[in-house]
């Protein structure tokens, strides 16, 4: 108990550190944006994941990760995977054992990009974008869309 309590400590103050590096990065990034000259011909960017506002629940579930996956962690992937399994209804239930050969079948880079882990549903709740009414089943809430932001 007391290992699990220390590494969750390391990790809280790993992330508390990450979160200062970021800000740093971002007020250097806002530094350098600066408005173009004829020295410089060209506007610094940082690409970024479009924003989705209409999900398409037609394609294929291989299509669908690929699309709407990138750049996305593994509770958020969990989650894209549960919207796709209901359409984006939120309330209906799916059993892990619905979820997990999905995830196996495009453990691929270019798709989900790892195994799955029993962690991400569990962080995913954290987060508040599923819930679960027993267990080994999960459902969307309303706040899943933030899956995207």
């Amino acid at each position: 108990m007391r290992n699990v309590n220390s590494k969750r400590m390391k990790n809280e103050e790993i992330l508390a550190q990450l979160k200062v590096a970021q800000g740093i990065v971002n007020r250097c990034i806002t530094a350098l944006e600066l408005p173009a000259t004829r020295a410089t011909a060209r506007k610094m960017s940082i690409p970024t994941a479009p924003k989705v506002t209409n999900v398409d629940f037609s394609l294929n579930a291989r299509n669908f990760v690929k699309t709407y996956g990138r750049n996305m962690n593994g509770q958020k992937k969990f989650v894209l995977l549960l919207a796709y399994l209901t359409k984006g209804k939120t309330g209906t239930d799916v059993e892990t054992g619905t979820i997990t050969p999905l995830w196996g079948k495009m453990k691929a880079k270019e798709l989900l990009g790892y195994a799955y882990n029993d962690k991400y549903p569990t962080a995913a709740k954290t987060s508040g974008w599923i819930d679960s009414k027993k267990h080994g089943t999960y459902h969307l809430r309303d706040a899943w869309n933030e899956i995207f932001s």
